[in-house]
């Protein structure tokens, strides 16, 4: 009995013995580790806001990421950026072909043209303009855009449009009719904005950019620079707050006929007026690319063949690569 006694005796001992051995070194863990917890947000939680158990703001500053700078913006490239494009303009596919370019950075204004000032018939991209007279008066004045029009089927059947393949009766407000003359080039719809707003707000505005050569042959003229005002103002008109901004950008994207500079821009979206008729085949648009920039091609190469598109296609591919060769020397500065 003494023996076993003796036995549970020891037992009892170094199991007390153990208890505080383990007790110790949990605490020493919990003082090193934290709990798996900062020190300091230990101190927050627990209502110790002094000073001393603050993190400091060296601290901070050493653990957070650097804060964004302003994106740097390019300067004036050297002429030599556009030797490649010039060259490709100065040698068209179709013998004796007119054209001319212009291509502008909507946010730094750099600007490049090849026979920027030649005026040439506009054809249908006159129908820009047009639209943009109204819309920008629309901005303070009741311009009766929700006004109701109603196919008669005794307007000129004349060129391109979806109206004069519809129902006798059918009726459009004239919002609807700017977006049918901007997305198919309506020669009918087109017939009845005028009809209802005359043409000197139209030669008003196009004053009122800079961009005279509108005003030429009766207001079917343009050149290449004016194009390129044109769409700066349309792009400031699309980016801007007003009631028909966001719905004006959706149709021009949806522009038919993207053939011309599309094949060069890629995946990239283009808000655009083409137009085509004799002695003309123009595309000009505003290409939404991360630094937004407008793209005028105007060209008497009517055939519009598939030779013609992809000289087209290859102008815009190379002025697209050349802007974005800007910005990215800009960031190397």
């Amino acid at each position: 009995m003494k023996n076993k006694f003796f036995v549970c005796l020891m037992l009892c001992v170094i199991f007390l013995f153990s208890c505080v051995e383990f007790r110790d070194a949990s605490q020493k863990d919990n003082n090193v580790l934290g709990s798996g917890r900062d020190p300091h947000m230990t101190d927050v939680m627990s209502g110790d806001l002094s000073s001393d158990n603050l993190p400091s703001t060296q601290d901070i500053m050493q653990t957070e990421e650097p804060l964004a700078t302003t994106e740097p913006v390019p300067d004036e490239p050297d002429p030599t950026m556009f030797a490649s494009l010039e060259s490709l303009l100065s040698a068209p596919p179709v013998d004796g072909a007119e054209i001319a370019f212009c291509y502008e950075d909507l946010t730094t204004g750099i600007t490049y043209s090849f026979n920027g000032d030649k005026v040439v018939y506009s054809a249908s991209v006159m129908k820009l303009p047009f639209a943009m007279s109204v819309l920008y008066e629309a901005k303070t004045k009741d311009m009766g855009l929700e006004d109701i029009y109603t196919y008669t089927g005794r307007e000129d059947h004349f060129g391109t449009g979806e109206i004069k393949n519809m129902k006798i009766g059918s009726t459009f407000s004239y919002i609807e009719l700017i977006e049918y003359s901007l997305k198919y080039s309506d020669n009918i719809a087109q017939g009845a904005i005028k009809n209802k707003y005359g043409r000197e707000l139209y030669f008003d505005y196009v004053r009122s950019i800079g961009a005279d050569s509108f005003t030429c042959d009766g207001g079917w003229a343009l050149s290449a620079i004016d194009g390129a005002k044109v769409l700066r103002s349309t792009w400031e008109y699309l980016e801007g707050d007003f009631e028909y901004s966001q719905r004006i950008k959706t149709i021009m994207i949806e522009s038919q006929h993207r053939v011309m500079l599309s094949l060069g821009i890629g995946d990239k979206e283009i808000a655009r007026k083409y137009g085509w008729d004799d002695r003309a085949y123009h595309d000009i648009g505003i290409v939404y690319d991360e630094h937004p920039y407008a793209i005028v091609f105007l060209s008497d190469m009517v055939s519009g063949d598939w030779t013609v598109n992809g000289y087209i296609g290859k102008v815009a591919r190379i002025a697209d690569e050349i802007h974005e060769q800007i910005w990215e020397n800009a960031g190397r500065d």
